[in-house]
């Protein structure tokens, strides 16, 4: 078969898809297959919508690669904290700057990150350097921050670069690893070695300073816990033993995190950037002591004794997190979700919400009421977009036994979108074959979401009449609706048809409600 460029008559298309032709549909043991020639179809139309001029890219945050990128690299593996001058620091940021042009709005911070535990161990100065890298914030641009897709494909494609050696998130990913202790990200808030910072940042980390950010318990929890995990594991039969392939770099990443654990139970100053004043009596001088002789005379049969520091130190530092008044979550929360409303508001003002006329006011308070849970009821009649009723009475075929299903669509107020420090719960649903009033409510961007992905029922609220509550907003979706009329949506659509027809033609249903249902649905 000879697949063609994808014309806009929805006729034609449905020569390539497989729910219409049996040669896709059921591929034969030697013939193509089905997720390739599907994968084929999606490729064609991506193709046909750059050539149309259709297409939407919510652009993948990328590094250039080329020679800037390569002598940044070199100059990270060059310095130390000491050796930053101003002139190499402007360097630096310069190229970062460069080499993220385009594809993120702003980059607001970017710091040197050492490993002291490895410099320490390192008589040349050209090989305490070896493990250095560099951590960078950035702001992205508007439509990737708010682009409709799912959030695990938004942190991975526009919210982190991970180069090993460049280490470069988003701000709401800053933002949302941070609250959660993220040891790699705290950590870059207390070096010396800045290379650029945005003035919001300043003010972020003095705030952040005040709150005291490195006694958050997620972050003593999470660093006892990773100090151990990589070096060691716990056996079937309960012994702590050597974890198979490591290596000394993991056991100065482990001696690194139960130090700023040291530090902050001990109430001690924060710093990183270098050891300082370290008793070779303390679990720490031990640490050290073995860690530099194990570099210096390649004695890695020394690791099951540095195991047992691990071990040792650990224990110390669980008794004192007993004791430990942990810094308040709430407050630092409070403080970087400021800061981001900041940084995303810098060019435009968030708009008043539009009061409702008090007829929709109590409309819509009423039909929330008739939905259900206390939840649905307590929502803000004014972040209401749509209620509607759905299933058989949608498709005017309810009967006396039909059940009441609600669609709820709502929105987030913008301030708390651009400062949330967490993922926001975007549905909820109460349905079962026991209830006679369903729901299931669905916050905007979930919505947008759905609708890029072709969501049939989400198509229907779009093109359906007489809804039970249509906001202003509601309306310019359908005064727009023919826009939804895309060849992925009719692939959609054959393929509920399809699954449908087969469900009745087997019969599995016959006789019970559960057919007319299938039946009307087709």
């Amino acid at each position: 078969m000879t697949l063609r460029i994808i014309s806009r008559d929805a006729s034609i298309f449905t020569s390539i898809c497989p729910q219409n032709n049996p040669n896709l549909a059921t591929p034969r043991h030697n013939g193509p297959d089905l997720k390739n020639v599907l994968a084929v179809c999606d490729s064609l139309r991506e193709t046909k919508s750059d050539l149309e001029g259709t297409s939407i890219d919510f652009m993948k945050v990328e590094v250039q690669n080329g020679a800037e990128l390569l002598r940044l690299h070199q100059m990270i593996l060059m310095h130390l904290p000491s050796s930053l001058t101003n002139v190499v620091r402007k360097e630096m940021a310069d190229i970062v700057r460069n080499i993220f042009q385009g594809t993120v709005r702003k980059v607001l911070y970017c710091a040197l990150i050492t490993c002291p535990w490895y410099s320490a161990t390192q008589s040349e100065r050209g090989q305490k350097a070896k493990r250095n890298s560099l951590l960078v914030v950035y702001q992205s641009h508007p439509h990737q921050f708010l682009a409709p897709v799912n959030h695990k494909i938004k942190e991975r494609d526009s919210e982190s670069v991970d180069l090993d050696w460049l280490y470069a998130v988003e701000a709401q990913f800053f933002a949302r690893y941070l609250i959660r202790g993220k040891s790699r990200l705290i950590e870059a808030l207390n070096v010396g070695s800045v290379i650029h910072e945005d003035d919001s940042f300043v003010r972020l980390k003095s705030r952040l300073c005040s709150l005291e950010v490195t006694q958050l318990q997620g972050f003593v929890d999470q660093s006892l816990g990773q100090a151990f995990g990589l070096v060691g594991h716990k056996s079937k039969d309960g012994r702590l033993t050597l974890r198979e392939k490591v290596v000394l770099q993991d056991f100065c990443s482990s001696f690194r995190l139960l130090w700023y654990c040291d530090l902050v139970l001990s109430g001690q100053a924060f710093h990183i950037d270098e050891l300082r004043d370290v008793d070779s009596s303390s679990m720490a001088g031990q640490a050290l002591s073995l860690l530099t002789t194990a570099y210096q005379q390649h004695r890695s049969g020394l690791m099951p004794e540095m195991l047992d520091v691990v071990i040792k130190w650990k224990q110390s530092l669980d008794k004192l997190r007993k004791k430990m008044k942990f810094a308040s979550v709430v407050e630092i929360e409070r403080c970087i979700g400021d800061f981001l409303v900041d940084i995303r508001t810098a060019e435009f003002s968030i708009l008043p919400d539009c009061a409702l006329t008090p007829e929709n006011q109590l409309k819509v308070e009423t039909l929330l009421g008739q939905a259900g849970s206390e939840a649905v009821r307590g929502m803000p009649a004014s972040d209401i977009l749509l209620i509607a009723q759905a299933g058989s009475h949608l498709y005017g075929l309810k009967t006396p036994d039909s059940d009441i299903d609600y669609v709820i669509i709502y929105r987030t107020p913008l301030k708390t979108i651009l400062g949330t420090c967490r993922t926001l719960t975007e549905s909820s649903e109460c349905r079962g074959p026991e209830k006679s009033v369903e729901f299931g409510t669905y916050e905007a961007r979930l919505l947008t979401e759905m609708l890029w992905k072709c969501s049939v029922v989400m198509l229907e609220l779009v093109f359906a009449d007489d809804l039970e509550y249509v906001s202003p907003l509601w309306k310019v979706l359908q005064d727009n609706k023919s826009v939804f009329v895309t060849e992925k949506a009719i692939v959609q659509y054959l393929g509920l048809i399809k699954n449908n027809m087969a469900l009745i033609e087997n019969k599995k249903h016959s006789g019970k409600p559960r057919e007319r249902k299938i039946f009307y649905q087709a």
